[in-house]
């Protein structure tokens, strides 16, 4: 278990990562591939030293992408090397992306090759690229590193204090630029935020073991819930893994199966509980559009008598430790039919300002 006394995500992350008990641990899944502590850490050192040479120390490194294995490593590249996060909705439209780099101002910027008017929106303000390839996996990853010590002399790359700044985010509730709003958040912040929703769900169900935890991730990491509930407190500060629920448009998974849906074209809904029938997770953070889909597709399998497939969903939402719902106001009768069920659901109001940490109902 991560000791409850490291004060910053990447110490709550080294912790697991050096240990000789837990260094093969899972950490991450996408599709078929997986990393281990010990891969991240190696991979992660990896591109912190191609950062500072490029870069420097104290790097403000943004990104724009869907959530991606590759972005996950870059993040704690960036906080090896003493530098600022700054992830950023892929799907803000020009003029917002523009405004959020000018808040930021970052020394450069992660965006696939393929967002050709966002490259251009980031060179035409003189940000450096880092330009993320379609064919970047998991397994490329772990072949580009394979001998890289994950290792790096603290007199040369001082790790980052608690009170220094790990990200800036930008509020999810923005409609244009003129309410815009980047929040600066320290590591000691965050690292609080995390703590808190973990601390809440041991105080909550105290005969459940939230101990390496697999969370199934959907949430953007330009959300604060992304960043403090899913990586932070259920991955680095269980000592868990992180299973992304829909993998990056393009990404070569491998996956066919389908438990429940016979669709071709799965939507959101369909995928993610596809994959949480698959993949089996202990915690899920989501909107409340996803359960009432979830809610939907039991009751439509029940009404059409095919008992299995709704035993299927039950039995997934019953195995959670916790489904959490947030971003959004919940339909009160979904919310009763869940409890009812028997799913540990809770609502999470969560504050950007206060490092993701979370008012939560049950």
């Amino acid at each position: 278990m991560v000791s409850s006394q490291v004060e910053t995500l990447l110490d709550a992350f080294l912790q697991t990562a050096r240990s000789p008990s837990s260094i093969e641990d899972l950490v991450l899944e996408c599709g078929l591939e997986q990393w281990t502590y010990g891969d991240l850490d190696s991979i992660s050192s990896g591109l912190a030293l191609e950062l500072h040479q490029q870069h420097g120390l104290r790097p403000t490194v943004a990104v724009l992408s869907e959530n991606h294995p590759y972005t996950f490593a870059l993040l704690l590249a960036t906080w090896k090397l003493g530098g600022i996060f700054a992830p950023l909705d892929h799907n803000s439209p020009p003029d917002m992306i523009k405004q959020m780099a000018e808040n930021i101002r970052p020394t450069c910027v992660l965006v696939p090759e393929d967002m050709v008017t966002a490259r251009e929106i980031f060179s035409a303000l003189g940000i450096r690229i880092i330009s993320l390839p379609k064919n970047t996996t998991m397994t490329v990853l772990t072949q580009r590193y394979l001998d890289q010590s994950a290792f790096l002399s603290h007199n040369i790359y001082p790790p980052p204090a608690p009170s220094s700044l790990a990200l800036y985010i930008h509020t999810s509730s923005a409609s244009s630029i003129f309410n815009l709003k980047c929040v600066q958040l320290t590591h000691a912040s965050i690292a609080k935020g995390s703590r808190s929703t973990v601390g809440w769900n041991r105080k909550t169900w105290p005969a459940l073991d939230f101990s390496k935890l697999r969370i199934l991730g959907w949430a953007p990491w330009s959300h604060i819930i992304g960043i403090s509930h899913d990586i932070g407190g259920s991955v680095f500060g269980t000592g868990g893994c992180y299973v992304f629920g829909a993998a990056p448009s393009g990404y070569p998974t491998l996956l066919n199966d389908d438990p429940v849906s016979s669709a071709k074209q799965m939507d959101m809904v369909d995928r993610l509980l596809a994959a949480a029938l698959r993949t089996q997770p202990d915690m899920m953070m989501t909107v409340p559009l996803v359960l009432e889909g979830f809610k939907k597709i039991y009751l439509a399998h029940l009404a059409a008598n095919e008992v299995e497939k709704a035993s299927l969903i039950k039995d997934m939402l019953l195995r959670l430790k916790g489904f959490g719902v947030g971003g959004a106001s919940v339909n009160p009768d979904t919310f009763v039919w869940a409890r009812d069920l028997g799913v540990r659901v809770t609502l999470n109001i969560g504050m950007t300002e206060l490092g993701g940490k979370s008012v939560l109902f049950r």
